[in-house]
């Protein structure tokens, strides 16, 4: 029984010390960079407005693939999502998977129209064992993005 308390602690307090998410407002990034397996994006390629959050997507369009979330709203959190044109996920057509870790360093919490939101990100997947090797996927590089709310 001492054993199992001590796995659990371990495992919650390093679930949360893998997270972190920084507000510092000196934080000056010239141009987004943002770097994956296979891509590289120089900039944001969808920005989504939906029910008081901001989304930033880094995805590719295609039939299938991954994509990271940055969910903005009282608390910003990162969430990386595999998706699919067939239900491939449990019968569903995406899965989000979860974070071993990661690291979020932005300008501001809160955003508004025409404010440029400047960050640095570092986020990696737990292993997604359904995949052959078991692999994690990362993100990571800064973003400098103008909002714009339609």
């Amino acid at each position: 029984m001492k054993n199992l308390i001590i796995a659990i602690l371990i495992l919650i307090s390093s679930n949360l010390f893998g997270q972190e998410v920084i507000i510092d407002s000196t934080l000056n990034i010239k141009k987004t960079l943002v770097k994956t397996s296979g891509y590289t994006y120089e900039s944001v390629p969808d920005q989504v407005f939906e029910n008081d959050t901001l989304k930033l997507v880094f995805a590719n369009a295609g039939l299938g693939g991954k994509a990271l979330v940055i969910n903005i709203s009282d608390k910003i959190i990162p969430e990386i999502i595999l998706w699919s044109d067939t239900p491939s996920f449990d019968g569903k057509y995406s899965k989000s998977i979860p974070l071993e870790s990661y690291k979020l360093n932005f300008n501001k919490k809160k955003y508004n129209d025409g404010d440029v939101l400047m960050a640095k990100i570092e986020c990696t997947s737990k292993p997604f064992k359904p995949y052959i090797g078991k692999p994690k996927f990362t993100y990571f590089g800064e973003i400098r993005h103008i909002i714009k709310i339609e």
